[in-house]
């Protein structure tokens, strides 16, 4: 269980108009998120229209991205709400943007997150089986699992960006 301790540090300032528009804002994703990842998950149902499997990975992990996160955001929200981890009536004006930001501006990061998920598992597959395109309905569900796990967990997966990528940049400096 999420414990912090009850300081005015630890607390979110955001407005009680901000908190509204926030869980407006997460509920309409977690449908739109569902609805993108039903729509293009079901086998068949784009063929006459033309959408390759590899569109069809990038819009159902999208919608599986969202999903996650705005089941975790949602969740975050209400619970500091009923903590009383949100301070609705202080804090500068820096504080309230830094945390509308942060509320805001997830749902993005875990965009981009499901489709360096379908990149990296589209480019581990065709190097694995030395084909030249995707073939599988099965790549869609891979991508889709591992999107919805980014996107819930987006705060530990920009951790974990952070932490790779001083590895990789330093072995492509050593590279050289």
């Amino acid at each position: 269980m999420e414990t912090q301790p009850d300081t005015a540090e630890h607390r979110m300032h955001l407005s009680i108009t901000t908190i509204i528009v926030l869980f407006v804002y997460y509920v309409a994703l977690c449908v739109t998120g569902a609805a993108f990842a039903i729509r293009f998950v079901r086998p068949g149902v784009n063929e006459s229209s033309g959408v390759e499997l590899l569109s069809r990975a990038l819009f159902a992990s999208a919608g599986m991205a969202i999903l996650g996160n705005s089941i975790y955001y949602i969740r975050k929200l209400y619970k500091a709400c009923i903590q009383e981890r949100i301070d609705a009536t202080g804090g500068t004006s820096l504080a309230r943007i830094g945390a509308a930001v942060y509320y805001f501006s997830r749902p993005l990061f875990s965009l981009g997150f499901a489709i360096l998920i379908v990149v990296g598992t589209m480019s581990g597959d065709l190097l694995v089986s030395g084909r030249k395109d995707i073939t599988s309905e099965s790549f869609i569900h891979v991508c889709m699992f591992l999107s919805f796990f980014a996107g819930f967990a987006a705060g530990n997966f920009i951790k974990y960006l952070e932490f790779k990528s001083d590895s990789v940049i330093e072995k492509l400096r050593r590279a050289k």
